[in-house]
């Protein structure tokens, strides 16, 4: 293994420049999707779209793209070495934020969207791994802490630079922005990043790859079109979905070297911290997806307030995350992780019962409930996952988290969409806001079913789960 600053690697305080690489990836990310989602009201202006329906792809092509490839890179980065796949994300999502920013179409914007996507799946299904790896496990909630309060300040930013933005220079710096941040992250990928080998026998499960993406994908256009599809197209695309996982288990219960070791899923803390992280981030894109169109057609504010009230999900997830990462340490993920999902279903049932009329310090304490609820889970619920794995596991193991995470917002995004639109037709002539009100709701039952998820949880509570399956710093 190759560390390409020595000085660096010397010093007794090298992971944490490991990490601070990684979070420049997780600041950009979310950066960009903080911004998309203030736009989108001005996307349908600017591109003569009737409804939602076709705007909603810039997000939707985005997430399908980005959830599909996650465990591929996962397996491929365990295969090729995680560093190089890392550094290779920045490089190809700069090109696609550029490309995106040039693009003169809503389907051009799409497609390089899918670019951008590319880009991402390199960093999400890397950073996570290259954290575990790097950092000792009694100090990996910490770390991940960090990145999530990096996340969690891309996010503050996002929606704020994007209304400033699009109120001055226009829809198209939305992408631009991301250039810059972009080659940072890639000089610095390359100075600090150890350069890990590649094994020694590359076996990759390239029938699995191909049934494991056409199933998400199938699945996500399912679920992204419900609102539009027919009732028999919508029941024979689950019917594909279920053959195509009835092939794709088959493959990977034979293959020598599957691309997912489905014997992960029988460890109870994997299997739990999935399902509940998936769940959490329903919850968190559904409110974010639906609460700009509550705040700018209820209640009349322009895009940079929309923005500025936004921030508040964000900027309570930078202040929890650091934080519960430390607690995780030290307690263990149960506790945390029924917590936070308590604290966010509070806050979607405080916006439920939100009215327009209502004090702005009133809905902006209940969108800091849902992000600090966010804030306290989402660490040590990582931490616990990634610490249940073997070194050899690493990168599959993060792909996996990460594409749960990615199927979270494409179902929050979805149905989300679709509860709104379906809620405010049925009930809207009797209560202007219903659609609103009644997806927050549904979005509360979410909460205490991640909620419930983590509590039932069988593997240990406490800190011993912290070296369940990698030792103390492992090495890349």
């Amino acid at each position: 293994m190759r560390r390409p600053l020595e000085s660096l690697a010397r010093k007794p305080f090298y992971p944490w420049f490991v990490v601070a690489n990684v979070c420049i990836g997780a600041f950009m990310a979310t950066v960009d999707a903080g911004i998309v989602n203030v736009a989108f009201p001005r996307l349908v202006q600017v591109f003569h779209q009737p409804d939602l329906s076709g705007v909603e792809w810039v997000s939707i092509a985005y997430l399908i793209t980005l959830s599909t490839l996650l465990v591929v890179f996962g397996r491929l980065a365990d295969l090729m070495g995680r560093s190089r796949l890392y550094t290779a994300g920045f490089v190809i999502f700069g090109a696609g934020s550029a490309l995106c920013g040039l693009a003169p179409t809503l389907g051009q914007l799409i497609f390089f969207r899918v670019l951008q996507a590319v880009g991402a799946a390199l960093l999400q299904a890397n950073s996570i791994a290259i954290i575990t790896a790097a950092v000792p496990a009694s100090r990996r909630g910490r770390a991940l802490g960090v990145q999530g309060m990096a996340q969690a300040a891309g996010l503050s930013v996002g929606p704020a630079l994007g209304g400033v933005l699009l109120a001055t220079l226009g829809w198209r710096y939305i992408f631009y922005v991301n250039v810059p941040v972009a080659v940072v992250g890639t000089v610095a990928g390359l100075l600090i990043l150890p350069q890990d080998a590649p094994s020694k026998r590359f076996s990759f499960d390239f029938p699995g790859a191909v049934l494991y993406g056409g199933m998400l994908v199938l699945f996500l256009a399912a679920v992204s079109l419900m609102g539009t599809w027919s009732e028999g197209a919508l029941l024979g695309a689950l019917a594909g979905v279920l053959l195509l996982g009835w092939f794709f288990l088959r493959r990977e219960r034979r293959a020598r070297d599957p691309m997912v070791n489905l014997k992960l899923f029988r460890n109870p803390v994997f299997r739990s911290g999935n399902l509940s992280g998936l769940l959490s981030y329903v919850v968190l894109f559904a409110v974010l997806f639906v609460t700009p169109f509550y705040l700018e057609q209820s209640m009349h504010l322009p895009p940079i307030q929309t923005g500025l009230f936004l921030m508040a999900v964000p900027l309570a997830i930078s202040l929890a995350s650091p934080l519960a990462g430390v607690l995780s340490d030290r307690w263990g993920s149960r506790v945390l992780a029924v917590l936070g999902m308590a604290v966010s279903e509070l806050g979607a049932l405080g916006l439920a019962f939100v009215s327009p009329a209502a004090a702005p310090v009133v809905i902006l304490f209940a969108l800091f409930l849902v992000g600090g609820g966010m804030g306290i889970f989402t660490p040590p619920n990582n931490s616990s996952v990634m610490g249940a794995l073997r070194a050899s596991h690493l990168g599959v193991g993060g792909g996996l988290l990460n594409m749960m995470r990615g199927v979270g917002m494409s179902l929050g995004i979805a149905a989300g969409g679709t509860f709104y639109t379906t809620f405010q037709h049925l009930y809207g002539a009797l209560e202007p806001t219903a659609g609103f009100r009644y997806t927050l709701l549904t979005v509360a039952v979410v909460a205490v079913l991640a909620a419930a998820v983590a509590a039932r949880r069988n593997g240990p509570a406490g800190p011993e789960e912290r070296g369940a399956g990698i030792g103390e710093g492992v090495a890349l």
